[in-house]
């Protein structure tokens, strides 16, 4: 069985308007230029204008997903499952060869109280068929992952997974997943090109070094079993960056990534701004996997 899996930060999927007091980072810019003098008024304005860009936003999210063509879409920053429904019926569907469903959420563990979305083709799988299972609440026993070693740290077979009692600090490598990859996952990106290996793009000032620098991160990943990496020697993967904003250079090997050169490009989606609007922050990763039968 042949499967297109796929992952996407779609960035701030949300019901809400605002985080907090300080609002959303797409409407500070805007609401900054402003004065209200009645706390009703800067808030009304500040719906108004959310849903605006929200809106303009999506449009390029669901071309994303739609060029993309998974079969099955894990998506992170996700508000609600009524977001993420409302987004698939009057975004992607009207414009993508496939029709989702089976949508769940799975609770994250970001401040903002985003989650973990999931869609399915609907055609993959009849009614209820889809279940949710969740092992971050398993003890280190439950899991059968118990040994000398979490014991001689202090970790009893009761614990959860985490900091142990000791609260010693782990390396946990440039991007956190290093020790997944300990002979429990595969990276399939780690086949790629090393300048194709990034989903997410970050430019900042370093006071150390005195310029600005420019970092193509690989922030979003696919981890396959061992078992499944070996039926997958070579699996065709694709990162769809056309809804990326134009201050993102798309070849980290490029030399000249002025304003100039950037701005003048035309490998975007239509309307796709400098910073925004944009389909996210990040950009989807899928993979084509054949998938083991019995």
């Amino acid at each position: 069985m042949k499967l297109r899996v796929g992952t996407f930060n779609v960035e701030n999927l949300l019901t809400r308007h605002r985080f907090e007091p300080g609002g959303r980072t797409e409407t500070a810019a805007a609401m900054s230029l402003f004065h209200f003098p009645r706390a009703d008024e800067r808030d009304a304005v500040e719906r108004s204008l959310a849903v605006a860009l929200e809106d303009d936003k999506r449009q390029m999210t669901a071309l994303a997903i739609a060029e993309a063509q998974a079969d099955l879409w894990m998506l992170q920053e996700v508000d609600s499952l009524a977001s993420l429904q409302a987004f698939f019926a009057n975004y992607v569907h009207r414009i993508a060869d496939h029709r989702y469903g089976h949508f769940t959420l799975i609770d994250g563990n970001d401040r903002r109280g985003i989650d973990i979305g999931f869609a399915a083709r609907r055609d993959l799988f009849g009614q209820g068929q889809v279940t949710v299972r969740s092992h971050k609440d398993l003890t280190f026993a439950e899991a059968g992952v118990h040994d000398r070693e979490l014991a001689m740290l202090g970790i009893g077979p009761g614990y959860r997974y985490g900091l142990g009692p000791l609260a010693e600090a782990v390396d946990e490598g440039d991007s956190g997943i290093e020790p997944l990859l300990d002979d429990f996952a595969v990276d399939p990106m780690e086949t790629l090109p090393a300048h194709e290996r990034w989903t997410h793009f970050r430019r900042y000032w370093s006071e150390s070094q005195d310029r600005l620098v420019d970092s193509h991160m690989p922030l979003d990943r696919i981890l396959l079993s061992p078992a499944l990496a070996a039926a997958n020697a070579s699996p065709a993967m694709q990162m769809i960056r056309r809804g990326l904003p134009y201050r993102v250079p798309l070849d980290p090997r490029a030399p000249d990534r002025s304003m100039a050169r950037l701005a003048t490009c035309a490998d975007r989606y239509p309307r796709v701004g400098w910073d925004r609007p944009k389909a996210s922050d990040h950009c989807p990763l899928t993979i084509d996997l054949e998938i083991p039968q019995g």
